[in-house]
């Protein structure tokens, strides 16, 4: 009974610890925690892993926020404005913009590989600000830019809305 106790302690402490936030989002979001978590699979293969993270774990739409996408494969920084022009077109975002937001997507991504982790963070003024790693890549200042990025995954018309009720914490 001791040896099973122990275990499940381990095996909690473990849990905890990658859900613990990523330092990097300490300056910007303070008492920042974990608001949901979730997975996106096609066909049965992890994509990536995503959560929102929030002070106190209290997701607002309009206060700063932090969404990480933790990759299980090797995709380009160009598949992946590519796959977020695409998204945005499903949400019906006009044309110009998407031609406009592609080459800003582009330099604000990194080639990514399996464990890599791309990290938009909205901050007060509504800019986004893009890690790779833990590191800056970019910050954008365009309000609804940020906006229409991040309805991708946090929006009502996405198109993984079961990813995004994990995400804002609802069952």
């Amino acid at each position: 009974m001791r040896i099973l106790i122990i275990g499940w302690l381990l095996l909690a402490s473990i849990a905890w610890a990658k859900d613990t936030a990523p330092t990097y989002l300490e300056p910007d979001l303070p008492q920042v925690a974990l608001v949901g978590k979730g997975v996106l699979r096609w066909f049965g293969i992890k994509v990536y892993e995503a959560r929102l993270w929030a002070e106190r774990g209290q997701y607002t739409a309009d206060k700063p926020y932090a969404l990480e996408l933790i990759y299980g494969h090797t995709f380009t920084a160009e598949e992946l404005a590519k796959e977020g022009a695409k998204q945005m077109r499903k949400q019906g975002v006009e044309e110009d913009k998407i031609a406009r937001w592609t080459p800003v997507m582009q330099s604000a991504f990194t080639d990514v590989k399996a464990g890599d982790s791309l990290t938009a963070l909205l901050l007060p003024d509504q800019s986004l600000r893009f890690f790779s790693n833990g590191e800056v890549t970019s910050t954008i200042n365009d309000a609804e830019f940020s906006r229409r990025f991040l309805d991708i995954w946090l929006g009502t018309r996405t198109t993984e809305p079961k990813l995004r009720l994990k995400l804002i914490g609802q069952p």
